[in-house]
């Protein structure tokens, strides 16, 4: 079965619509076996019914010699078993056989025996009154049966039987009942007892839905009507349900394809894009195709996934050219160096002043990479901070005293502007030291002699705002959006020492104490940054 490993049949459309194809297809066979079974039962019901009434007709002509009026017709068994006991408290000794319904006026007619004669009670509505006459059974009751000398049909088709037998099968006399139908009267099983009984029978030819009754005597008296145009009926019924049944599998299996195929045309897409996007092509992306709204959801997921995955592979290439550029250089230094003091002839102070040279260049990549560790950490959680209540005036203050001597050399003038009170706040000392760090170092770096740098701490809410302004040159709209990304230094500040590294880890030491920080500059006026601390950190530790 080589066939079942074709990817049609692995596919989500092929199961999804085997799955809906086969529920709709079951769904079909429950509800037409419901209406099956109650439409044959039902009538069954109506032909029990007619033959019913037809025994009891042809028992009570039986019993009494003549035929019941036409006025009067069979009643139910709930009925007459009601009828019967009103009569029984009414007159004691008279046992019910057969009871009857005048349609006209109402009343009720019973058949029965008392003290071994047989009666009839006439019963008026509600058994208010009540009239009793009596009866002489026939000598040769079967002979009177005005129902047994029927003619036969024409054309030969039987469809009702009439007759009348011994309990044992024998002595048949009736009306249709040729010498080949008695084999199979005779194989009938007459269950004695009061009330109309039911049976079905195969003659070989059809079936037959028999009703008879065993009276007192041991005569049964019986009615039958074939089966043959119902059985036809129903085979034929079985046949235009089974072509329903197929063309509903066939029609449902092709719908629901569709219908998967149309909703998994955004799956096909997506794994079409995402075979590209591994091949290395990040450019790609999904068009949503109305499949539905989770579908293009995910279109749409997919595509901001791969525009974020795009950008920081192109980040990384960018960061990689810049470590390598920013490597290479200081290794040529010492690579040129080092060969000097190998081949050349030099002195004392000269090897002495090479192996410092390496030495502060080795500080310097050291420096480098220790920053790189140090932001990657603090921005993957793995750097813990380690928290402590401390007054963060005190630490700008101690800050902005470090850094006074390097703006009076550039004679650039610092402003600060703190809180008379005390700022408590619960963060790292060192992180949050580092921070302003680089921030005064940037400020006082991009400000021409002669500038401005103001510094401001005030708090808003539960939140420590700490502001710097400078009178530098300032950055473009473009430069400012890429201030933050690793070795990213803007035009103006490729011929000034660093290494790009700062912006990025005062970012990232910010997003650890869950703060903000924004930045907004203007070429030739100046840059203004605002950093917003919270003063409780509720990071687990």
């Amino acid at each position: 079965m080589r066939w079942i490993n074709r990817s049609f049949f692995r596919s989500v459309k092929f199961r999804v619509a085997t799955v809906y194809a086969s529920l709709l297809t079951v769904s079909f066979l429950v509800v037409f076996g419901v209406v099956f079974a109650y439409s044959q039962l039902e009538l069954y019901t109506l032909m029990d019914r007619e033959l019913s009434g037809t025994v009891e007709r042809l028992a009570f002509e039986y019993m009494t010699g003549q035929p019941l009026p036409s006025e009067y017709g069979t009643v139910e068994s709930k009925k007459a078993m009601r009828a019967a006991r009103g009569t029984k408290q009414k007159i004691r000794d008279f046992d019910t056989m057969l009871v009857f319904e005048n349609m006209q006026n109402g009343h009720t007619l019973l058949l029965g025996k008392m003290h071994g004669q047989l009666k009839i009670i006439e019963m008026g509505p509600l058994g208010r009154s009540y009239k009793v006459a009596d009866r002489k059974t026939p000598e040769k009751p079967e002979l009177n049966i005005a129902e047994f000398t029927r003619e036969m049909p024409v054309g030969g088709r039987q469809f009702d039987y009439y007759w009348t037998c011994r309990k044992d099968g024998e002595n048949i006399f009736g009306s249709g009942i040729s010498a080949s139908d008695q084999k199979w009267v005779k194989l009938l099983t007459y269950k004695p007892g009061a009330g109309v009984k039911f049976d079905v029978v195969n003659t070989g030819r059809h079936r037959v839905r028999v009703a008879y009754r065993v009276l007192d005597d041991r005569q049964v008296i019986a009615a039958g009507r074939s089966l043959h145009d119902f059985d036809s009926g129903i085979e034929r019924l079985l046949i235009v349900f089974a072509a329903v049944a197929g063309s509903v599998l066939f029609l449902s299996f092709i719908c629901s394809y569709l219908i998967a195929w149309r909703l998994c045309r955004g799956v096909e897409a997506v794994s079409i894009a995402a075979d590209a996007v591994a091949n290395g092509d990040y450019s790609r992306r999904v068009m949503p195709h109305n499949s539905g709204s989770e579908i293009d959801q995910m279109m749409k997921n997919f595509n901001t996934m791969i525009g974020n995955t795009e950008k920081l592979m192109e980040e990384l290439r960018t960061i990689s050219d810049n470590i390598a550029h920013d490597l290479r250089t200081p290794l040529t230094r010492m690579l040129g160096r080092a060969e000097l003091a190998v081949t050349g002839n030099m002195d004392k102070q000269s090897y002495e002043d090479a192996f410092a040279a390496n030495v502060e260049e080795c500080r310097r990549m050291l420096t480098l990479i220790n920053t790189m560790l140090d932001i990657t950490k603090t921005e993957a959680g793995t750097n813990k901070l380690r928290l402590e209540k401390f007054d963060l005036v005190q630490l700008l203050e101690q800050a902005i005293e470090l850094f006074t001597m390097l703006a009076e050399q550039k004679k650039i003038q610092i402003r600060c502007r703190v809180p008379e009170m005390p700022v408590q706040i619960n963060g790292d000392r060192m992180k949050l030291q580092q921070l302003i760090a680089n921030l005064l170092d940037n400020a006082i770096k991009f400000t021409a002699a002669g500038g401005l740098v103001e510094v401001n701490l005030q708090l808003e809410r539960n939140t420590a705002v700490l502001t710097l302004r400078d009178t530098g040159c300032g950055m473009s709209e473009e430069e400012v959006a890429q201030v933050f990304k690793r070795f990213y230094r803007a035009d103006s500040s490729r011929s000034l020492p660093g290494n790009g590294l700062g912006m990025s880890l005062v970012q990232a030491i910010v997003n650890a104490h869950n703060g903000s920080i924004e930045i907004s500059s203007q070429i030739g006026e100046g840059t203004y940054v605002w950093v917003g601390l919270p003063l409780e950190h509720n990071t687990a530790e």
